[in-house]
C-alpha cells in the first residue's frame, strides 16, 4: 500500500546530472514544461517560471 500523501507523483523518474553541460539542457527542459503543456507559447511568458537568468 502507498502512503496517504506521497512525495512523488505516479510514474515519476529521477535522473542524476553527470556533466556540467547537462545542467543547462535540464534547466531548458524544465522551463519548457509550460510550453509543452500548452499553457503559454514561449517559456518567458509563464509567470511562475522564476528567473530566466543563468550564470553560465
Amino acid at each position: 500500500m502507498g502512503e496517504a500523501n506521497p512525495l512523488w507523483q505516479r510514474s515519476f523518474f529521477d535522473h542524476a546530472l553527470r556533466r556540467n553541460e547537462d545542467e543547462i539542457r535540464t534547466a531548458r527542459y524544465i522551463l519548457a514544461n509550460p510550453v509543452r503543456a500548452g499553457l503559454v507559447e514561449r517559456a518567458n511568458d509563464y509567470s511562475l517560471s522564476g528567473s530566466l537568468e543563468f550564470d553560465l
